[in-house]
């Protein structure tokens, strides 16, 4: 039977294990909340949080699973692409996943394609210490 490692384990995450149980699949689940409800749906729970990717590229090897899904949790899309590219599976890039999570890196990219976007200014906290931000 396939394997199926889904990130996430909240009550908007639970139809994802649902249906990939539907379709025949054996569920592994990494959360790191330890009174997550898809622990008890899933056929197998982890609590590793979803965005640890080395921790989570451990389970799936370990499981051996054909495939990965971070459903309706954005900071788990880097980890489940990072996992899905070292294990050969099918994924988006993680270079393009990674881009569309970072809204700065997301807005240059827009830019740089030509697309018109909002000015805005990216500030490490190292830079709002030196900045004047009324000044701006």
């Amino acid at each position: 039977m396939k394997k199926l490692l889904l990130l996430g384990g909240s009550a908007q995450q639970v139809i994802a294990i649902d249906t990939a149980k539907k379709l025949g699949y054996k569920t592994v689940l990494c959360d790191y909340l330890y009174d997550n409800p898809g622990q008890f749906v899933a056929d197998q729970f982890y609590l590793v949080s979803t965005t640890e990717k080395e921790s989570v590229l451990k389970v799936a090897r370990k499981e051996n699973v054909s495939g990965v899904l971070a459903y309706a949790s954005d900071p788990a899309a880097p980890t489940a692409a990072f996992v899905a590219e070292n294990l050969g599976l099918p994924t988006n890039p993680l270079a393009s996943v990674n881009t569309l999570c970072d809204k700065a890196d997301f807005r240059a990219f827009l830019t740089e394609n030509g697309f018109n976007t909002p000015k805005i200014l990216a500030l490490t906290q190292e830079k709002r210490e030196r900045i004047n931000l009324h000044q701006l």
